[in-house]
């Protein structure tokens, strides 16, 4: 069994992905399989599309909040706080997708 991805409704109606890993799939990555490692990878791969569209939407509500001029101020904080969220949450996948090697 491999690695599943489904996306569901998430915050503000931005999607989510949920990740159901099969039973062969182990932490310790010098155990796993070449075919296991690459599910995985796709699996992150998706999870980081949606959460980069999401900090997009975010970004895009945020400037639209501004243009209006009646943005209500702790809104935008709120908004900006799950942006901010995002983008750790981005960094460490990619983090895990690409890690530095240390030579």
């Amino acid at each position: 069994m491999g690695c599943h991805a489904r996306l569901i409704k998430g915050t503000y109606g931005h999607p989510s992905v949920v990740i159901a890993a099969g039973d062969e799939i182990k932490t310790d990555p010098l155990h796993m399989n070449t075919s296991t490692r690459m599910d995985q990878n796709e699996v992150l791969r998706v999870k980081l599309a949606v959460l980069k569209r999401e900090h997009r939407d975010l970004d895009e509500a945020i400037e639209a909040l501004h243009e209006r001029g009646s943005a209500d101020m702790l809104t935008i904080k709120r908004l900006k706080k799950q942006k901010l969220a995002l983008k750790d949450q981005i960094k460490v996948l990619e983090d895990r997708i690409l890690p530095d090697i240390i030579a």
